[in-house]
């Protein structure tokens, strides 16, 4: 973790008010540390708000992968390589000023591990015109795709469900950037073995390999392509809101947009796979009658 010193010692993680960061601890931990079945470490993190609002506290422990106060959500991820990682979001209560102290404990069966150190909340940042002017001409990379199942035997397939605290409910996790500019995403993990996807299977009797695998691309393709429109458009109108109005009650919050399009997916994924399933009839009949 390396974090910049203040004059008393204090290690300072500084993010702007209307931008995103995270903080990297490494470790020597397998990336199965916390979920194996036998001899899994535990994770604590210890949040407590200090500055500008009333006291504060809240414990994360174990597989839990957010944990917000008034001012701030921390994310975690991994291990992944040994590395742990907290992405840090201001809320829409953050204010200029206000500080968070995070303690991160992780249990080793040789020394148990703690680090220390201090968010502080800093003035917004302008975007600068030189990269607007950049992303105007450079279309964005794509999102990397994450296929996710139930269980993994090589991390080279993919991800599994206790990677994202998953089961068959779940459909889709967009990754927001922790990077400068907020609206882009590094990646979208997506729920191979879903319930929505192995009951349209079952209900439309595809027995045979070539068809189930030609479903669940089709499935694949269509939730990443909406989750990536539907973000598109949440972020495009949590900018509007903003500019109409900053202190609008009515405004989105950017931070939880990626939960939002978790939410949302869940339902809409079976309207996708019908909808396809029924432009498709609609294709071969128009191609029939011509």
């Amino acid at each position: 973790m390396n974090l910049k010193e203040d004059s008393s010692g204090r290690k300072i993680k500084t993010i702007p008010l209307n931008k995103n960061g995270y903080v990297e601890i490494k470790t020597d931990v397998d990336d199965d540390y916390l979920f194996r079945s036998s001899d899994a470490g535990e994770l604590q993190i210890d949040i407590l708000q200090k500055t500008n609002i009333n006291e504060t506290i809240s414990n994360e422990t174990g597989k839990s992968e957010n944990t917000t106060v008034k001012s701030i959500t921390v994310n975690r991820s991994g291990p992944s390589e040994g590395n742990i990682r907290l992405d840090i979001k201001p809320t829409k209560d953050a204010k200029v000023g206000d500080e968070v102290d995070i303690k991160v404990s992780l249990s080793s069966p040789s020394e148990d591990f703690t680090c220390r150190f201090t968010v502080r909340v800093d003035e917004k940042i302008a975007p600068s015109k030189n990269t607007s002017e950049k992303n105007d001409n450079k279309f964005p990379k794509p999102p990397i795709p994450i296929k996710v199942y139930e269980s993994v035997q090589d991390e080279k397939m993919g991800k599994s469900w206790d990677d994202y605290d998953w089961d068959g409910n779940d459909i889709v996790k967009v990754i927001g950037s922790s990077e400068d500019n907020s609206s882009l995403i590094d990646a979208i993990a997506i729920n191979m073995d879903s319930y929505v996807l192995k009951d349209f299977i079952n209900k439309n009797k595809y027995t045979r390999e070539k068809d189930i695998q030609r479903i669940s691309n089709k499935y694949f393709q269509l939730i990443y392509t909406h989750s990536l429109g539907l973000y598109s458009i949440c972020t495009k109108m949590q900018d509007s809101e903003k500019t109409e109005s900053v202190d609008s009650d009515k405004s989105y919050d950017i931070q939880q947009v990626d939960d939002f399009i978790s939410s949302l997916v869940k339902p809409y994924a079976s309207f996708l796979l019908y909808m396809d399933l029924h432009n498709e009839e609609i294709m071969k009949q128009m191609s029939d009658e011509d």
